[in-house]
């Protein structure tokens, strides 16, 4: 598999992402959070960062941290999941 990156850019690891999200949060809880962005790691390029929007907007704005999670480019690993804030 050298060379080849299994997440090669933001549009795939959205779609990843997104079923990734909704198994693990369910879909109605994830879909609270779109639109979805997915960006390179800040703090290295061999990651994705797939974040949901920050306001849950059911709940008028106040609603608890938004989902994301990080993916690796090569072997499309999750790294992390959780709800940022």
């Amino acid at each position: 598999m050298s060379g080849l990156d299994l997440i090669p850019d933001a549009e795939t690891a959205l779609k990843v992402g997104r079923v990734i999200l909704d198994k693990y949060y369910g879909e109605d809880f994830v879909r609270k959070y779109e639109p979805y962005r997915a960006m390179p790691n800040l703090h290295g390029e061999e990651e994705w960062w797939v974040l949901g929007s920050r306001e849950d907007k059911s709940t008028g704005g106040l609603g608890g941290g938004f989902p994301e999670l990080s993916i690796a480019k090569q072997d499309a690993r999750v790294t992390r999941i959780a709800l940022a804030t």
